[in-house]
């Protein structure tokens, strides 16, 4: 089920620059909403400074959910051992933003991905904890949804209006 649902967002897919001496522009695609500024000027001006122009940039709705093994799986499963239910943060994109709410019995269909951790990319103040913390953070890109709480209500509801 949800446990956590965050706001909306806007999450970019492209970005315009703008050559800061010769005005040339620069368009980039955005892999997940990270970016880099480009390198150097296409038309060889010599200038590596670009400021972003926002009017130009395109963006897709974004939000990020938090989905936790169900406590009824859990307790009717085998073995004395009791256990933390697991969670899993898992990112939803265009149509499928506001398709959950905490609370809501859900399927999710998608894509494991992995995102690097601040400890993957420097280590600086760290100490011994440093070993201990992960490279990486795995996350499920969704796909598809099913809400299996709606699917249920909507379902309660045709079968009392038929009655």
């Amino acid at each position: 089920s949800i446990v956590r649902a965050a706001s909306v967002a806007p999450m970019v897919t492209e970005l315009s620059f703008r050559c800061g001496r010769c005005s040339t522009e620069v368009s980039q695609a955005a892999k997940d909403g990270r970016f880099e500024y480009p390198s150097a000027c296409p038309r060889k001006c010599k200038f590596a400074r670009f400021s972003v122009d926002k009017d130009k940039c395109k963006a897709i709705d974004w939000q990020r959910i938090r989905l936790q093994e169900d406590f009824s799986e859990l307790s009717a499963s085998e073995g004395p051992t009791r256990r933390v239910p697991r969670t899993l943060d898992c990112d939803l994109k265009r149509g499928l933003v506001g398709t959950c709410v905490p609370g809501d019995a859900v399927t999710l269909y998608g894509i494991i991905r992995y995102m690097p951790t601040a400890g993957a990319l420097s280590n600086k103040g760290e100490g011994k904890q440093a070993a201990s913390r992960a490279l990486f953070v795995l996350y499920l890109e969704v796909k598809a949804v099913v809400n299996n709480r709606r699917a249920l209500a909507s379902a309660s509801a045709d079968r009392g209006g038929a009655d």
